[in-house]
């Protein structure tokens, strides 16, 4: 007679544990069902992504790393950009603090330093940045004086120094020139400036087809590739086009399976992640200007595999996770998830526009 309540026991354990077994693999499969980018899938995306940018702008207007605001002004101008990109309303109020906070914080000639500490001094990526997003957004005030500026400062041999005073070794990195041109106005006087500065650019590109990387400008050749591009975005020279080309080559050939890039250098303890790899190259890609119609239909795929992979990695707070600042210690730890949400943003909000166009 006690036979039959163990039967009975053995038999609710072993269907419980295929129903479990059933529903575990159910969830797996859920897990592996991929967002495909399109307009819909991209916009739920930007929204979340808005959302967390807004949700942790600080009390001074600065959208930046909130553990860490080394790079509160950059940060806050990568922001601001993606802010702005996604509605272009100057009008937004989270925008405008973070514009206040910038504006409030240049230097005597308009400048910007990469944080709050050397604002009397200047970066000129940050300011460049800066530039481009006051011409974008039509700002009412004036910049020629401070465009001026930057041209004045380009050396004999048509490079910039970067002025950060926290770089201490590649001063003349090539993302530094190319952020400098790319501030500056088309225009007769610019044309000039790149008889110099985009030969120089030529010059400094190694046999792989991209700039090299130092961790004092995040160690991943994206970084200089995303200014560069967009510096030989409208060059008609055949010689500057080979190394556009180059370029291009070089990441279409090193994009991962899943849509990503992931640059490793193990000799520091930590890097930018595969999200801000990845979006460094979209937006690199983005910028390249005209192209013919083999490599265009080839950059079409890689920034729709890099979008897919973005879409995919976001996180649950609508962020995306950049890694890190690869400073060679380990006793100091800078994370990039402002600039990899940032720069995401606005790497799909182009495509978005892109998509809507067929």
């Amino acid at each position: 007679m006690k036979v039959y309540p163990l039967i009975r026991f053995i038999y609710v354990v072993v269907l419980s544990t295929i129903a479990f077994f059933i529903l575990s693999c159910a969830h797996a499969e859920r897990s592996k069902v991929k967002i495909k980018p399109n307009p819909q899938s991209i916009q739920t995306s930007l929204d979340q992504g808005i959302t967390f940018l807004k949700n942790i702008q600080l009390e001074n207007g600065a959208i930046c790393d909130t553990v860490n605001p080394l790079f509160d002004m950059w940060e806050t101008v990568l922001a601001a950009r993606a802010l702005y990109i996604i509605g272009s309303d100057s009008s937004d109020s989270t925008f405008r603090k973070a514009l206040i906070f910038l504006s409030s914080n240049e230097n005597p000639k308009g400048l910007l330093c990469h944080n709050v500490k050397c604002r009397e001094g200047y970066c000129i990526e940050t300011s460049s940045l800066y530039l481009q997003l006051l011409q974008e957004t039509k700002t009412d005030r004036k910049l020629y004086t401070t465009i001026e500026h930057i041209g004045e400062l380009q050396r004999p041999d048509g490079s910039w120094l970067v002025g950060n005073p926290d770089v201490r070794q590649s001063l003349d990195f090539p993302s530094v020139t190319a952020f400098a041109l790319n501030a500056i106005p088309e225009s007769d006087k610019k044309k000039k400036m790149e008889e110099k500065s985009l030969p120089w650019l030529a010059m400094k590109q190694n046999e792989g087809g991209h700039w090299g990387q130092t961790w004092e400008y995040y160690n991943v050749p994206g970084y200089a590739l995303w200014p560069i591009l967009q510096s030989l975005q409208h060059t008609a020279s055949e010689a500057m086009e080979a190394v556009k080309l180059k370029a291009i080559q070089y990441i279409l050939n090193n994009q991962e399976a899943d849509g990503s890039w992931n640059f490793k250098d193990n000799t520091y303890p930590r890097m930018p992640s595969k999200a801000l790899q990845t979006a460094l190259m979209i937006a690199a890609l983005q910028s390249a200007g005209s192209l013919n119609e083999a490599v265009a239909i080839q950059c079409h795929k890689s920034i729709e595999d890099g979008a897919s992979y973005l879409l995919n990695s976001q996180r649950n707070d609508g962020s995306w996770d950049g890694g890190f600042f690869p400073i060679p210690t380990e006793s100091y730890i800078k994370e990039e998830y402002v600039f990899a949400t940032s720069l995401s943003i606005i790497c799909l909000e182009k495509y978005k526009e892109e998509l809507s166009k067929q």
